[in-house]
């Protein structure tokens, strides 16, 4: 299953001329199509489906020093996949952040390092779990209105059955741009190693091979079996980003990602539409 709402928050940078009131909510709303929400492999294992999905972040500010500041944020969240009911899932955590800027320019880079944690429950009780996320970011703003940023991100998660754990590492380069105050362009290429889980209806001897884990499931109403494996994935995304109001913008993206180990090889599209809403 795919994790949207992670990278769908970043976008509300658009309102930093708007101050927030502390712990005021900020509200994202996703209407997204998945081109493989199995992840299979062959083309009789790709399913195609709708995806609705909300997060809700409150977050207090706390500034440290004239160049420190801690955040912390409570979090609850929702997926919910309307052809299959297995798939639902709701999340409650938090989030913990220090952000440094280095010096006093509107240019100045910014590094943040964030703890966050979430405890699931999903459609599938052998998805329900607990899962933590480690990520060190560096923004960096330039003339003309371009912007960078580096991201490295460590996930855990332990799930009910040991086929849904995983472990990951991801590094993700973005590169934007402002068209004016109140739109913006994002391209972000991704590079992520560690656990995936595919799909497939028939017996397949070679998944088996390379699987750490497998199990059979009815998630999408027919048998499959779940196989479990560690891979590598690579993948892109073309967002385009427009503030309608001082505190609402919305996100238009296409998504594209393709993941390999020996027999294990998929791919993903999604195009997703977000509303994102801070108060």
């Amino acid at each position: 299953m795919k994790r949207l709402l992670p990278l769908l928050l970043l976008p509300a940078s658009l309102f930093a001329a708007t101050p927030s009131t502390d712990w005021a909510p900020n509200i994202t709303g996703v209407v997204a199509w998945q081109g493989n929400v199995t992840n299979g492999g062959a083309v009789w294992d790709r399913i195609s489906t709708l995806q609705l999905a909300f997060d809700y972040l409150a977050t207090s500010r706390r500034e440290l020093s004239t160049a420190d500041a801690f955040h912390l944020s409570t979090h609850l969240g929702g997926e919910y996949f309307p052809r299959f009911n297995a798939l639902a899932r709701g999340t409650l955590g938090g989030r913990a952040d220090w952000q440094h800027t280095f010096g006093t320019s509107a240019l100045a880079p910014v590094f943040t390092a964030e703890l966050a944690g979430d405890g699931a429950i999903t459609g599938e009780s052998d998805r329900n779990g607990f899962g933590g996320t480690v990520t060190f970011r560096v923004d960096q703003r330039f003339a003309r209105g371009w912007r960078a940023a580096l991201r490295e991100r460590l996930d855990a998660y332990k799930a009910g059955d040991v086929v849904f754990d995983s472990r990951s590492h991801e590094t993700a380069i973005e590169i934007g741009h402002d068209f004016s105050e109140d739109m913006r362009v994002t391209l972000t290429g991704r590079w992520r190693q560690g656990d995936v889980v595919t799909h497939a209806q028939y017996n397949r001897p070679d998944l088996a091979a390379v699987a750490h884990h497998q199990k059979l499931v009815d998630t999408f109403k027919d048998p499959m079996t779940a196989y479990a494996a560690d891979a590598r994935t690579i993948g892109a995304r073309l967002a385009f980003i427009r503030a309608i109001a001082p505190d609402t913008a919305l996100m238009l993206s296409y998504e594209y990602a393709q993941t390999k180990h020996r027999d294990v090889q998929f791919e993903n599209q999604t195009i997703a539409l977000t509303h994102i809403r801070q108060y």
